[in-house]
């Protein structure tokens, strides 16, 4: 319709109205730009919006984790350290083989670093989203994401060195009895809030007499690598926590603490 009118004004040789029809036709063009740069602009924030959300429920869920981790360290270390110290001693009373047993349980659960960073990457390594973030935030997050992969390397590096030099159960203990009542059971732990420590289907029991057990040096080296491993992770956690409450402040939503809200 546009070219048959400006064709036929050329003809005429109205060269106002040839003008006046390209200005319309540009004016159009650009209309149609601009509701196209507004529709894209509106799904990059929306794309972003979301992203910064998941970032936001990983950094909540992580604070969480490294609190019960620390929670539950606090709960088990004492158990640990009271029977490393009867294997030190060779205490073969009837409290010093309790307090082993005892100690077994949580030692067969040792402490991995429990940390999430998968939507923090995938937020920081998208330019499009640089349009949207805060110098200041963007440098937290990205201090935070080197501390967090830093921690992550150094845990997996440890498991793996103690997978290669450690047996996988000493001769001083074996299979206990079974200790639940199916895999339901365990199942039904490890989906709660606090699936930490599942149960063991079977617990190990101590297979010797105490004064032989506390001669076995791959027996005692299970305790001294429990407690290392709870001693570091805890420490990690303490240290992820301030970094994480700082990284929620500067994004702004910042965690509340029992005090603030009451």
């Amino acid at each position: 319709m546009i070219l048959r009118r400006i064709t036929k004004h050329v003809r005429t040789q109205n060269w106002f109205a040839v003008a006046l029809d390209f200005f319309i036709v540009i004016v159009g063009i650009l209309i149609a730009f601009q509701i196209t740069n507004c529709s894209v602009s509106r799904e990059d924030r929306r794309v972003y919006d979301e992203a910064f959300e998941r970032v936001i429920v990983e950094m909540n869920r992580n604070l969480d984790m490294q609190a019960r981790v620390r929670e539950n360290i606090a709960i088990e270390l004492p158990i640990i350290q009271t029977a490393l110290q009867d294997l030190r001693a060779c205490r073969t009373d009837e409290d010093a083989l309790a307090n082993v047993q005892t100690a077994i349980v949580p030692l067969n659960a040792p402490y991995i670093m429990l940390l999430e960073i998968e939507a923090l990457k995938q937020f920081l390594s998208n330019d499009a989203f640089l349009q949207y973030q805060v110098p200041e935030a963007r440098e937290e997050l990205t201090e935070f994401l080197r501390v967090a992969s830093l921690l992550l390397e150094n845990d997996r590096a440890r498991r793996v060195q103690q997978h290669m030099t450690s047996a996988s159960m000493p001769n001083a203990l074996s299979p206990g009895p079974l200790a639940v009542s199916g895999p339901d059971e365990i199942l039904a732990v490890m989906l709660s809030d606090s699936p930490l420590s599942p149960p063991l289907y079977r617990e190990p029991v101590i297979a010797i007499p105490l004064e032989e057990a506390c001669q076995d040096k791959a027996f005692a080296g299970m305790f001294y690598d429990w407690e290392a491993d709870a001693f570091r992770i805890a420490i990690a956690a303490g240290m992820l926590q301030p970094r994480l409450r700082a990284a929620l402040e500067i994004l702004g939503r910042p965690v509340m603490d029992e005090e603030d809200a009451s």
